[in-house]
């Protein structure tokens, strides 16, 4: 962990001291690709670090080289064998995984984030790890497939179906969840205003899943859990608990009522990508509504769109200050809670484990 720290005060003080004009979009990003540089490396040279490294590693090595044996029964997807089979390295699919992860926030936070607000947006993201960078490392089809939604943002705002759902289907190819989700931010990420009575849908929506039993939706979902590759989900589904706690429900429904409050007020002057972006952003606060349904993948696909909403929110001067305020306080009381608490405070957390190529 002591490394993380590390490279969380080198990210910090790139973002501080690499200073751009507002008006220069090429130098912003330029500045976005040093702050996001010690991340990528620290993915690229890691060392048996993640519970599934040891697993990834032996496919690699059983993969590499044999191009006429994909196996459909594998429990890896076969655009992630062929992946193996093309890489020469094993380091090179490592640094395939963190690049592609590094390049997704990249164009998100270069594109969408002001740079007023960049170090509001890396402050959560580096101390959000768990839902960020850990996760879309250490799962490494996860982790392209969720790099893959990302920077088919631009597409989405555009709505560009006959684009989006190929590629919806090749990412699948990589992680199976890709199927889902990106076509669940296909359709949340509307570009449209605002209205009262999408307000009541939203609101009834957050009620009725935060009344609802899992097993109601399991029901729902588990007819498209067929085949062996989703044996370990349906296990958890099953096992898992009904929802998240009550006080993370509620200051989830907290933050919700901020954005949608937020959202409402400023209907006529948002952009199209900050409508589809703030929509999209509430299908992260969903998750503790679903259980272990929520906290199954969906939290690493919509986090950074989260993030961004927070950056706007802060932006707007229009914005209550008491109201801001108390939005930032409550975000980052539960990013703190759930980054030190909960994740950390897990027997099994593996940070302490991290190690490098240089040892």
């Amino acid at each position: 962990m002591d490394i993380y720290y590390f490279v969380i005060i080198i990210t910090f003080i790139l973002c501080k001291s690499i200073n751009v004009r507002a008006n220069d979009p090429k130098a912003y990003t330029k500045k976005v690709i040093w702050v996001f540089m010690p991340i990528m490396i620290y993915g690229a040279l890691r060392v048996n670090f993640g519970v599934d490294y040891s697993q990834y590693e032996m496919w690699y090595y059983q993969w590499h080289g044999r191009v006429t044996e994909v196996n459909p029964e594998e429990h890896a997807e076969i655009g992630y064998q062929w992946l193996n089979f093309v890489m020469p390295t094993w380091r090179s699919l490592l640094i395939l995984v963190s690049g592609s992860v590094v390049a997704a926030y990249i164009l998100l936070y270069s594109k969408y984030v002001a740079p007023n607000t960049l170090m509001l947006a890396v402050f959560f993201t580096m101390l959000y790890p768990d839902q960020c960078f850990f996760m879309q490392f250490v799962s490494m089809r996860c982790g392209l497939a969720i790099a893959g939604v990302y920077l088919s943002l631009p597409l989405i705002i555009q709505r560009r179906y006959m684009l989006l759902i190929p590629i919806a289907y090749g990412l699948s190819l990589l992680h199976t969840s890709a199927i889902l989700f990106l076509p669940m931010a296909m359709i949340a990420g509307q570009t449209f205003t605002l209205s009262k009575k999408e307000i009541y849908v939203w609101l009834s929506a957050f009620a009725a899943l935060a009344l609802i039993s899992q097993t109601t939706l399991i029901s729902f979902v588990e007819p498209f859990l067929i085949g062996d590759q989703f044996e370990s989900y349906r296990t958890h589904y099953l096992e898992g608990d009904t929802h998240s706690s009550i006080l993370n429900c509620s200051a989830n429904a907290i933050l919700i009522y901020f954005i949608l409050s937020w959202a409402w007020r400023n209907k006529t002057v948002l952009t199209k990508a900050q409508n589809a972006i703030w929509r999209i952003s509430l299908l992260y606060l969903m998750c503790p509504f679903l259980g272990s349904l929520g906290r199954t993948r969906m939290l690493y696909y919509f986090i950074p769109f989260y993030i961004i909403t927070i950056t706007y929110i802060m932006n707007d001067k229009r914005c209550i200050q008491w109201q801001r305020i108390v939005f930032i306080t409550l975000a980052i009381a539960i990013m703190m809670y759930a980054t030190f608490v909960v994740w950390m405070g897990n027997p099994n957390f593996v940070f302490e484990h991290y190690h490098s190529i240089f040892g």
